[in-house]
């Protein structure tokens, strides 16, 4: 039915005379794109600009330098294999206006991606005057991900479909979402199971907590975290993981244990002791610093104390690899800090209770965001019972326009997968709609589909 309902929708677009307006994603800078980049959120086969076929055979690490963006790559051009670097920008003239043209350092790049519409038409070289592939990528391009900051134009308003989901019955609401969920699992499972191939199983999994950890504002920065700091890395020197996470971080400065208590000083003072050996290795250069967003979220879930938690799993990783879902959960949700389980910030007075490292809400999160979605994609799954009270700004705002001051309403947003299936209609229809409900199919697929 849900999947009748875009098809349906997407065969409507066509047939308009009214051309909707494309969307266009709302980057978070370049430091998103590339984050999306290296998770294969893009896909791993472009077209250049001159009409030749690349497929990325090896994404490259993240440089911590000044430089190209991803060092050691590796890009087939047609039948050719090219060794060298990749670099992002915005847009065509970046390469120029920022002077890579003449700077040796970029001389190793052996492509360029774009992600605006450019009139451009000079080639991009080096400064040895070497053609360099460039591919250009839409700001409307499909992703296998959304951005990780939504557009946010619909409101907070009872929709147009209210009125005929009125007169659904309950059950026949519970099959429209569970369709919506499920779809939802399949673009999600497809889009790991990329990842995956990509970069490994581990990482996927090291990423996608980290992803979570972050929370809503700071998920940018924890997902470059755990891409720049891979967890193969990690989870070879133990002793050094935390050291080095909480340095690349850019939270190990000399002089950070002035006034914070006499515990957080010995805890950053063995921290310190790590990291001033092996900065050099792992520093990255001042424009590459993680954006991170110190206000928005309640003191448990500071992102300096979220940053212990992650420190803490990769100590523990060997535990966690070969865990399945049910037990990985479980297990991340034992974990211990002799610090941050009585600790809010690197500089706060110690609690007197003890604290979860990972609390329920975000080891849900992880469940039915990644974990299940990968499960489901391999092997049909039971719908998860699980469920959570409290709904995000997106599940309000979609649950407000579909379903407005229906008496039952609750039962439809009380279970974890009922808020995913929200969230998946109102990206497909309330996000890309421009018009404020009134050009959306939704109301009179609906009522077609439905016979009502």
């Amino acid at each position: 039915m849900y999947l009748d309902f875009l098809q349906q929708r997407k065969c409507q677009l066509a047939g308009s005379q009214v051309d909707e307006p494309a969307q266009q994603h709302n980057w978070d800078g370049e430091l998103e794109l590339q984050s999306q980049w290296f998770a294969g959120a893009f896909g791993r086969e472009f077209t250049t600009t001159e009409g030749k076929t690349v497929k990325i055979i090896q994404f490259g690490q993240w440089n911590h330098g000044a430089g190209p963006d991803f060092l050691h790559a590796a890009v087939q051009v047609d039948d050719q294999l090219l060794h060298g670097a990749i670099e992002i920008d915005l847009g065509a003239e970046n390469w120029q206006l920022h002077g890579h043209q003449k700077n040796p350092a970029f001389d190793s790049v052996v492509l360029h991606l774009v992600f605006t519409e450019s009139q451009l038409t000079s080639f991009c070289q080096n400064s040895q005057n070497q053609f360099i592939h460039r591919v250009q990528i839409s700001p409307h391009a499909q992703l296998d991900s959304p951005p990780l900051k939504l557009p946010s134009h619909a409101s907070y308003l009872p929709g147009r479909c209210q009125a005929p989901l009125l007169e659904l019955s309950a059950s026949q609401i519970d099959q429209l979402m569970r369709e919506a969920f499920y779809h939802r699992c399949q673009l999600k499972g497809q889009k790991i199971r990329r990842q995956i191939d990509i970069q490994g199983h581990d990482e996927w999994l090291w990423q996608a907590i980290a992803r979570t950890l972050g929370y809503q504002q700071n998920k940018l920065a924890f997902t470059v975290l755990a891409q720049r700091l891979p967890i193969k890395q990690l989870s070879n020197q133990p002793a050094l993981a935390e050291a080095i996470l909480f340095g690349v971080a850019g939270l190990l400065p000399h002089h950070i244990e002035q006034n914070a208590p006499a515990d957080g000083k010995s805890y950053l003072q063995l921290l310190w002791n790590d990291w001033w050996q092996i900065r050099q290795n792992f520093s990255f250069a001042g424009q590459n610093k993680i954006p991170w967003q110190w206000h928005g979220s309640r003191p448990a879930n500071h992102p300096q104390r979220r940053l212990g938690a992650l420190a803490a799993i990769a100590k523990n990783w060997r535990q966690l690899e070969k865990a399945n879902a049910t037990l990985c959960i479980e297990q991340l949700g034992h974990l211990t800090h002799k610090f941050w389980n009585h600790h809010y910030t690197l500089k706060s007075k110690p609690t007197a209770k003890s604290m979860r490292l990972v609390g329920d809400s975000k080891l849900q999160d992880l469940f039915i965001n990644h974990l299940y979605p990968l499960s489901h994609s391999l092997s049909k799954q039971p719908l998860p019972q699980l469920k959570r009270s409290s709904l995000n700004s997106q599940c309000k705002n979609a649950a407000a326009r579909l379903f407005g001051t229906r008496l039952d309403a609750k039962q439809f947003t009380q279970h974890l997968w009922q808020q995913q299936a929200l969230q998946q209609i109102f990206e497909d229809f309330c996000l890309v709609d421009h018009s404020d409900c009134h050009n959306c199919p939704l109301p009179e697929l609906i009522r077609m589909q439905m016979g009502t």
